[in-house]
């Protein structure tokens, strides 16, 4: 389009003429960069005004009090911005001398701990965070020094991640998140709190002025979260290792410190393994060093949170952060429009393009499930508010969408993958349809994968078998420590085709005695789990899918579970397993069946094989 090749070459105007770094454009209304004057960095996400550029409103929102609407191109908007930061009032919020400090009458003392002995200080801070991690493995703490200031660098391991779990948060699973907080000229004793960005950079480069950079899925998340710890824990202090488990904030006005999570004594520890990696990785949490009053350094309380953060964040919502219900493997957003709405616009939702290149397959099946799902209203949960009104209209939608070989042909052209759908769907339904496909890829809580054909089951008589992964890093290790404790068995959860876009996004739930319940509650209230597949395949009532699936004919779906046998007696079968506890329960693979060739197979005779399986998802 005109505007955006006009918007673009503004753009590259911008970057020789003002101190921006790490500029990512979506290619649609979302600008993200940092604006880095002497001493500083603050990071700034623009929403432009798309078709009417350079002309329309623009909405600028960042961490130092610019929250407003502009006009003009964007070499305008970065230049009313410069003029606001360097205004005698703006420098004196960012930048101001007269901290509490000078209150008490340490002015000189800030004089003289600035320049290069602030650097030395701060160099003294960073060695008490090594000596407080002296038994972790890699280095976590370093810092830049530049022009009378400083980036601190801090390093999380992702160790705990297996390498599933990292391709399902778009992560390097060889380099750290690293926190990167800007200090300014008077380091530690400014009363201004510093700014936070995120990214991974190799371990090696953590010194480098001009380090590597790789932007990762939660890198927005991670950024908002730290940064409000920052500011709600500046000037530095020493913190107790409970108010850094027990800190959650609020996005937006109310950013609180609440004492909702449990204290870090009474949080599981790791399992260790040989290998130290994946789910049985030591965490930081496990290897810190406190004083006597059980508190760490600034720096170490800001590891530690980020840390927490990567264990829990995929729980909460990434947005507004209130809890989801559902511990699910991907992160997510609420059903609440606003976050839907902010996390396709902020350009946190999944790219449907890369999507469809890496993973066609997976995009299809989605469709095919919420197609299926569309045949019941009362099934289609979470619903795609904001983007469709009835389930009518997404079956009507998503059969309008080319097939998945056309999809990937346009973005193996490099083809806007937007403009492609706006121009081959009738109706007017391509933004709809663009959308509705990145709200279905953007809300799947479960991470899938096809099983590689010399690793599928060859007793299950389908080739179309899928690893499926709903639970994050810290659910997997509880459930690790109760398989040690208890032990597990497997079996299959039959259910038709309608109800597994829910299940992808919400987990295997008992839903027995509500309105969600599909078969009755004959044998009692729990999830209902079979140790025969044919005993599964009874539950399963196919149903139709996408009209342009791969998946040709009818959808017929059961998962191969793994169940904690906490409750040997009450899990027994008689004949089904009814498992009431929810967490108990963890999906493994999934089947899908176009045809009524179902076989008929005992769970417990796959375990070797789904070991090898899981031996390939951990590695």
């Amino acid at each position: 389009m005109a505007w955006r090749s006009q918007f673009l070459q503004d753009l590259e105007e911008a970057k020789r003429r003002f101190p921006i770094t790490d500029v990512e454009y979506d290619g649609e209304a979302t600008l993200l960069f940092v604006y880095s004057p002497p001493g500083h960095s603050f990071p700034l996400t623009i929403f432009l005004p798309e078709s009417n550029y350079p002309r329309g409103e623009w909405t600028i929102m960042g961490d130092i009090g610019i929250d407003s609407v502009a006009t003009g191109s964007i070499i305008e908007v970065i230049s009313v911005f410069e003029k606001k930061f360097h205004k005698p009032a703006a420098a004196s919020a960012l930048r101001r001398e007269d901290s509490v400090l000078s209150s008490q009458g340490e002015d000189d003392d800030m004089e003289e701990r600035g320049g290069s002995e602030g650097f030395a200080v701060l160099q003294e801070e960073l060695a008490v965070v090594r000596r407080e991690f002296i038994e972790a493995s890699h280095p976590l703490v370093d810092a830049v020094e530049r022009a009378e200031s400083a980036i601190v660098r801090l390093a999380i391991p992702l160790d705990f991640l297996t390498k599933f779990t990292a391709e399902a948060w778009r992560c390097q699973l060889r380099d750290p998140a690293v926190l990167e907080i800007s200090l300014g000229s008077y380091y530690m004793l400014a009363v201004q709190p510093p700014p936070v960005t995120t990214a991974q950079i190799p371990y090696r480069d953590l010194a480098a002025l001009d380090a590597p950079k790789h932007q990762y899925a939660l890198a927005w998340a991670v950024r908002d979260r730290c940064a409000a710890f920052v500011r709600a824990h500046w000037p530095p202090r020493r913190i107790g290792l409970d108010e850094v488990m027990s800190f959650q904030h609020i996005p937006g006005s109310q950013r609180v410190a609440q004492a909702q999570a449990q204290p870090a004594a009474s949080r599981a520890r790791a399992v260790r393994t040989r290998d130290g990696r994946g789910i049985h990785a030591r965490l930081l949490r496990d290897i810190v060093c406190v004083d006597e009053e059980g508190k760490v350094s600034f720096f170490a309380a800001c590891l530690l949170f980020a840390e927490r953060y990567f264990l829990e964040c995929t729980s909460h919502c990434l947005i507004c952060s209130r809890p989801l219900g559902f511990e699910g493997l991907r992160p997510a957003v609420c059903d609440n429009q606003l976050c839907v709405f902010q996390h396709l616009e902020l350009g946190l939702a999944a790219d449907l393009a890369s999507s469809i290149e890496h993973e066609p397959l997976i995009v299809d099946m989605v469709i095919s499930l919420c197609c299926a799902a569309a045949t019941n209203s009362k099934r289609l949960d979470p619903f795609p508010t904001g983007i469709c009104d009835t389930a009518e209209q997404i079956r009507l939608v998503l059969n309008a969408v080319p097939s998945i070989d056309q999809l990937a042909r346009a973005v193996a052209q490099h083809a806007n993958i937007k403009d492609f759908m706006q121009q081959t769907i009738a109706s007017g339904m391509g933004d709809k349809a663009y959308n509705l496909l990145r709200w279905l890829i953007g809300s799947n809580r479960s991470h899938l994968l096809p099983i590689p054909e010399h690793l599928q089951f060859a007793k299950m008589r389908t080739p179309h078998q899928f690893i499926l992964l709903s639970s994050p890093p810290e659910k997997e290790r509880r459930f690790a420590e109760e398989r040690e404790h208890h032990g597990s068995f497997l079996a299959f959860h039959g259910s038709s085709g309608e109800n597994w876009h829910s299940i992808l996004r919400r987990g295997l739930k008992n839903y027995s005695n509500t309105q969600f319940q599909s078969h009755g509650a004959a044998y009692g209230a729990g999830i209902y789990l079979a140790p025969n597949s044919n005993t599964a395949f009874s539950y399963v009532q196919a149903r139709a899918g996408w009209q342009h699936s791969k998946f040709k004919g009818n959808l017929n779906c059961v998962a191969l579970c793994e169940v904690i046998n906490a409750d040997p007696e009450r899990y027994r079968a008689k004949p089904h397993h009814v498992i009431p506890e929810e967490n108990h329960v963890a999906t493994r693979v999934f089947f899908i069946y176009a045809t009524q060739d179902r076989p008929s197979i005992s769970a417990e005779s796959l375990r070797d094989q789904l070991n090898r399986i899981m031996d390939y998802v951990n590695s």
